[in-house]
């Protein structure tokens, strides 16, 4: 509450501004299981707020079973997926003291194919 020289006092209401998150890009757009890939994101002030200071704190980025987390500053974080076929991955920023937590970004695909593995033997032709 501010006090006035007057006797009026007037109340000062701090809002904190809103967010959004987009991924912009990924290292790659198909892996296999289990395999490291980089998430890149941002996060811009979409108000009411100037963006001054600049969003703090971390992102979460998931594909609703994996997920990783960095830093607004970082801008990435590395997500390895352990489910085949064609995943969703999304972007949410967790909010700080000045800023509301976003919504989840819109979701990117990311394609996953089993590992292989070899067993030792070859085999040539048809059975």
């Amino acid at each position: 509450m501010l006090r006035g020289g007057d006797g009026n006092d007037a109340v000062l209401t701090m809002v904190k501004a809103n967010t959004t998150t987009t991924i912009t890009s990924q290292s790659r757009t198909a892996t296999l299981t289990g395999q490291n890939f980089d998430v890149f994101f941002s996060v811009a002030v979409s108000g009411p707020g100037s963006g001054t200071p600049a969003p703090t704190g971390n992102v979460m980025v998931s594909d609703g079973v994996n997920s990783c987390s960095g830093t607004v500053a970082a801008g990435s974080c590395t997500l390895a997926l352990n489910t085949t076929g064609t995943r969703s991955i999304t972007a949410t920023y967790q909010g700080d003291g000045n800023y509301n937590a976003s919504s989840p970004s819109a979701s990117v695909s990311h394609d996953v194919s089993e590992t292989a593995v070899w067993n030792g033997e070859s085999r040539t032709g048809a059975d």
